[in-house]
């Protein structure tokens, strides 16, 4: 067995602490954390002390929250008791739950809308996916709840989500702390279900069958992995949900750094950070006898689940994607900005991450309007209500690249010659009969001299370098007239015309915005003037909004908070009356706009610093290569089994047991 990189644990003020050790190298880092003692898998019972001290493990109490450094608190991870959440209000809320992700007709609808066969890996998300982040648009609904047409799906975002954030604040109250506040505001998170909930952005599903192999139920998340794309400054809450025969062991929850183990009964809740090595082994059935004192005891604050559910191993994770909680605004696919949002989360939290939304992209917005007057009309104004629309049309519209660097750019720029001379033709038309004819004057491009007229032909004069003209194309007649559809644009005119998430705005939204696609979404001409910065080699960039000289005077933020209270209001679909967000989330979200949180920043250093380190052997893919849904960046190891040859009995006259306490007392045994 290699070096502990923790110490063991130990209590101080109510609470268990481990201090990281510090003459340990990068190495014997990441052997520490690889290292797994093999009877965490092949002992598929409750483990003895004797067991824990044997293999250099330690149980992690239950209702007992750990950190690392006491002079320094960090969170590290905590288990909930059944009893504990009871006296939270949280248990029988949290099985009504259950009882329904465990009904058989709830897995076949996932599998069916998913499209996932026998053989695939039960593996499910709910709520936003997010597919490669080098691809626009990549942040979006889920299978499972872009199809939620009974809603169920909905109700359990919303319940879970609410579970889980209040779990999380009270296991670790500074969850709600200022510095995490100040960058849910800022950086616009986005978050689902319940509106307080601040700090969860996705939940996972995994289904598996106890007598199977978790590698070949779950893929890469049945093994040891982490991760690597969850927030560092928040945590993840892992509910397991199961439902097994008597006869069949829970399992437990290994965080292999820190020699923690969890052994997990139903219901239970277990927090920690993805970011850590973590691994699941011992499911299946017993191997001790029925009578043995390592078998879990019945609950009784769980009775039996009804014989209608499925027998099968349900873990729910929600956790914190560092994508959502700092979004950036092209990652957003156009759907996030419409109703079909409302499946994941309420209608005033979606207009309030819309309105921090903007309060933050406001320069990009503003822009992509500025620049298509014409194309928006009554779009691009600032009126009450208007936001969501003027948000949704910039996402349709928005090209954070330049034209060039694309493939198609042979077509694109053969589209804008065309462009250019149907444009050009028209105004020819439209000439006075006083203005030059065609040939009286040769027609002058990129600013240079024109040629005198000779009678002997003139060498050919090599043409200085000139700066691209900032002017847009001019629309087409055709297109211009698809665009001029009659449009309502404030709340205080009739109900038909009103602005709000109705079918008609949403008509002829898309009528408009279909228009706009099909003519700047192809020919890009209106952002040909933006400069480009590069970030990295694999061609991932984005327009640096503080070098945009030509928008300066044209888009000027407005500190005024009603500004943006007033742009983002809606109509209340039961009362009629118009609703406004909170206009402390905009104050917040414009207090902190571009200041920097170095708070936030200490606690993600903290933090990092517990990591054992990147993997020597990580995989990398070829450039330009594309992986699956990134939404969870899962690093696998495969681990270093230890202690292969031990194996013990119990005892009861010199060992205990601590997941069961009852055993621990001699005289109840007999003995």
């Amino acid at each position: 067995m290699s070096k502990r990189l923790f110490t063991e644990p130990y209590a101080k003020d109510g609470a268990m602490f481990v201090d990281k050790t510090t003459d340990l190298n990068q190495a014997e880092r990441r052997q520490s954390s690889f290292d797994l003692p093999q009877p965490l898998e092949t002992v598929r019972a409750l483990l003895t002390k004797k067991d824990l001290v044997a293999i250099d493990y330690s149980l992690i109490l239950p209702d007992v929250p750990y950190y690392s450094n006491p002079d320094k608190p960090s969170p590290i991870c905590f288990q909930g008791s059944t009893a504990w959440l009871q006296s939270h209000g949280l248990l029988e809320r949290l099985r009504a739950v259950a009882e329904t992700l465990l009904n058989p007709a709830f897995e076949e609808k996932l599998c069916r809308d998913q499209k996932k066969g026998k053989n695939i890996k039960k593996v499910y998300q709910l709520g936003l996916t997010i597919q490669p982040t080098n691809k626009n648009h990549g942040v979006q609904l889920s299978a499972g709840s872009r199809s939620d047409t009974d809603n169920e799906r909905q109700r359990v975002i919303f319940e879970l989500s609410e579970i889980a954030a209040v779990v999380l604040t009270k296991a670790f109250p500074e969850h709600g702390d200022n510095a995490r506040e100040v960058r849910y505001y800022c950086e616009a998170s986005l978050t689902m279900g319940w509106e307080r909930n601040h700090y969860l952005t996705n939940i996972q599903l995994n289904f598996s069958k106890p007598k199977n192999d978790l590698g070949a139920e779950l893929g890469k998340f049945g093994g040891a992995h982490t991760d690597g794309r969850d927030d560092v400054a928040m945590k993840s809450v892992l509910f397991n949900l199961s439902n097994l025969e008597e006869d069949c062991f829970m399992g437990r929850t290994n965080l292999t750094p820190l020699r923690l183990t969890a052994e997990m009964k139903p219901l239970e809740v277990l927090v920690f950070s993805g970011r850590f090595y973590h691994r699941s082994t011992a499911v299946g059935p017993y191997t001790v006898p029925r009578d043995s004192p390592q078998r879990i005891l019945a609950d009784p604050l769980v009775p039996p689940f009804s014989e209608n559910l499925s027998k099968l191993r349900l873990v729910v994770v929600l956790y914190p994607s560092q994508t959502l909680m700092e979004p950036k605004f092209w990652w957003l696919n156009p759907e996030i900005f419409t109703p079909a949002m409302l499946s994941v989360m309420t209608l005033k939290a979606h207009q309030e991450f819309m309105m921090r939304l903007y309060i933050k992209y406001e320069k990009e917005i503003c822009a992509r309007s500025n620049d298509c007057v014409a194309v928006e009309g009554d779009v691009a104004a600032e009126i009450v209500g208007n936001g969501p629309e003027k948000v949704h049309l910039a996402s349709l519209t928005y090209t954070p690249e330049r034209p060039t660097c694309r493939k198609d750019w042979v077509a694109i720029s053969e589209d804008n010659a065309r462009i250019r001379a149907m444009s050009s033709a028209t105004q020819a038309g439209q000439a006075s009969a006083s203005e030059p004819q065609d040939g009286d004057n040769e027609v002058v491009e990129n600013g240079a001299d024109p040629q005198p007229e000779s009678d002997t032909e003139q060498p050919p004069r090599k043409r200085a370098r000139t700066k691209k003209s900032n002017s847009i194309v001019p629309i087409p007649p055709e297109i211009q007239a698809a665009i001029d559809i009659p449009h309502g644009t404030g709340l205080d005119l009739t109900d038909e015309q009103i602005i709000s998430l109705d079918e008609l705005r949403l008509k002829h939204q898309l009528e408009r915005a279909s228009a706009v696609f099909d003519h700047f979404g192809r020919v890009r001409s209106q952002w040909y003037h933006l400069p480009i910065n590069r970030k990295n080699r694999r061609d991932k960039i984005e327009a640096d909004a503080a070098t945009w000289k030509p928008l300066e005077d044209a888009v000027v933020r407005n500190g005024d908070a009603d500004h943006y209270v007033r742009l983002f209001a809606w109509k209340d679909t039961e009362t009629g009356e118009i609703v406004f967000p909170d206009i402390n989330m905009a104050v917040q979200a414009l207090a902190g706009h571009g200041v920097k949180n170095g708070e936030l920043d200490e606690i993600r250093e903290r933090f990092r610093g517990l990591l054992p380190g990147t993997m020597s052997h990580t995989i990398k893919r070829p450039r330009g290569q594309e992986a699956g849904d990134t939404s969870r960046e899962v690093e696998k190891i495969d681990v270093n089994w230890t202690h292969e040859d031990y194996v013990a009995t119990f005892d009861p006259t010199i060992d205990e047991i601590p997941s069961n306490p009852v055993w621990n007392n001699h005289e109840s045994l007999g003995v």
